[in-house]
């Protein structure tokens, strides 16, 4: 028997009747997913339970090769770079538009995608140089401990030559951008970027504003000039894309259960089950 890496569960149905949802795990977190060499029948163990469910070769799609990571139409390690900008402590008790703690959470769960995929981040600051704002949050600082901070006095921080230099220099045309307010610090170089042919794609759920109408029509007017919305669930699952992508999958499970969610609930009990079974 051989260890099953890309596929999991199969869709058995519950007690009552009802499908359940169709969801792919990595085998690793799947005691019972094995493959027969000659044979080719497929089975897997439900977390945190002792009924191993049989499927047939013809159930499993095969995957297409991987795509070229660089010319990939999708958000990929290879064509993408992080922005993050202004989660500084004034800018962020500030914020109205949503749950400060949640906020904190999902731009710290964002920068932790980031360096877990290896993208260019380019994190920026106002005013701490000129003593006149302090450093980014500790949660995020300690994250980013690493990466270089680009300090500036401009509230556009694409008017900020050093920023646009360390934005170029990556050599990706597919930004990632984060930054508060989102009626400020996001939307001037968001439009900045796209209009010199950026592409632009906004983590919602990691920006903020100073009310729910500001951060609305921030985020209207960004998607008018050409935008994209996403979230970080979207982010994480749009760069993992692939079981295949073996080395990151680790990361991919991980980040879900640190930074939170629905998902991360559930995957935190079965790698728990796991666990408990190994």
């Amino acid at each position: 028997m051989k260890t099953l890496f890309r596929e999991g569960w199969r869709n058995t149905p519950h007690a009552d009747g009802r499908p359940r949802a169709n969801l792919l795990f990595p085998a690793r977190n799947l005691p019972g997913a094995t493959k027969t060499e000659a044979g080719h029948s497929w089975a897997a163990m439900a977390p945190g339970s002792n009924t191993t469910f049989p499927f047939s070769k013809e159930d499993v799609m095969a995957s297409e090769p991987i795509r070229d990571s660089i010319k990939d139409q999708l958000l990929t390690p290879k064509n993408s770079a992080l922005i993050i900008i202004d989660y500084q402590p004034v800018q962020v008790n500030s914020i109205a538009s949503m749950d400060r703690q949640k906020l904190i959470d999902n731009i710290v769960g964002v920068a932790k995608i980031g360096l877990a995929y290896k993208l260019p981040i380019v994190h920026s600051t106002v005013n701490v140089k000129t003593g006149l704002n302090k450093p980014p949050i500790p949660q995020l600082r300690k994250v980013l401990a690493s990466i270089e901070t680009v300090d500036r006095t401009t509230i556009n921080s694409w008017e900020d030559v050093e920023f646009v230099q360390a934005v170029k220099a990556t050599g990706r045309k597919k930004l990632i951008m984060t930054a508060l307010w989102t009626e400020a610090c996001l939307t001037f170089p968001a439009l900045d970027a796209l209009k010199e042919g950026y592409e632009v794609y906004v983590v919602a759920d990691a920006v903020g504003g100073t009310s729910v109408e500001a951060h609305e029509a921030a985020l209207r007017r960004i998607e008018q000039a050409g935008g994209k919305m996403i979230s970080w669930t979207q982010l994480l699952c749009e760069l993992q894309r692939d079981w295949a992508r073996k080395e990151t999958v680790p990361a991919f499970m991980d980040l879900f259960i640190q930074i939170g969610g629905t998902a991360g609930i559930q995957f935190g009990y079965d790698q728990a089950a796991s666990e408990k079974s190994a």
